[in-house]
C-alpha cells in the first residue's frame, strides 16, 4: 500500500515536471526511474524482513518475541554510540569511548585499581587492545578515521567483562 502510495506520488511529480518543464525530459525521466527504482528496492528489503545497514549492527541482536519490551533508559544513546563508533574512528573516540572508560573505570575499581595513575596495573588486567582505545593519553583520531570493527569492540567488551 505504501509503496502504491510513493509510485503515484512519483508519477504525480513526473507530470508535473514534463508539464511545467523545470529541467529537461531526459533528466525528469532518469529521476523519476531512480525514484521508482528505490521504492521497489525498498519494498523488496522490507518484505525480506532486512534490516538497514546503518541503524542495525552485529553487536545488537533481535528479539525473538512478537511485541516489544520495555527498553532500560540509555539503551538507545548506547546503540547509538555503537553504530556510530563501528562507522566513524572519529565518533569511536568522542562517543563510545567515553562511556567505555566509564565502565573500564568502574571494573578496575573493584580490583582497587585507577587506570589514570596505575596504567601499567590498568594494562595487565584490560589486555592491549582494550587498553588502546581506553587509554587517557590516546591521541584524537582524524575526522574521516576508520571505526572499529564489531569483532574488535566484542573483544574489548569481553575485556571488560572480564576486568575486575
Amino acid at each position: 500500500m505504501r509503496a502504491g502510495g510513493l509510485g503515484a506520488l512519483a508519477t504525480l511529480v513526473l507530470v508535473l515536471a514534463l508539464v511545467v518543464q523545470p529541467v529537461p525530459v531526459g533528466v525528469s525521466l532518469r529521476a523519476y526511474a531512480v525514484a521508482l527504482g528505490a521504492i521497489v528496492l525498498s519494498t523488496l528489503v522490507a518484505s525480506a524482513g532486512l534490516a538497514p545497514v546503518f541503524g542495525s549492527t552485529p553487536l545488537r541482536g533481535r528479539s525473538s518475541g512478537g511485541q516489544d519490551e520495555p527498553r532500560p533508559p540509555g539503551l538507545a544513546e548506547l546503540e547509538h554510540a555503537v553504530d556510530f563508533g563501528l562507522a566513524s574512528g572519529f565518533d569511536l573516540h568522542h562517543r563510545l569511548r567515553p562511556l567505555l572508560r566509564r565502565i573500564a573505570a568502574e571494573r578496575l575499581a573493584r580490583a582497587g585499581i585507577d587506570m589514570d595513575r596505575q596504567p601499567q596495573a590498568a594494562l595487565a588486567l584490560l589486555g592491549a587492545e582494550a587498553w588502546e582505545l581506553l587509554r587517557p593519553e590516546r591521541p584524537q583520531p582524524e575526522r574521516r578515521a576508520r571505526g572499529a570493527s564489531a569483532a574488535a569492540l566484542e573483544r574489548i567488551v569481553a575485556a571488560l567483562e572480564q576486568a575486575q
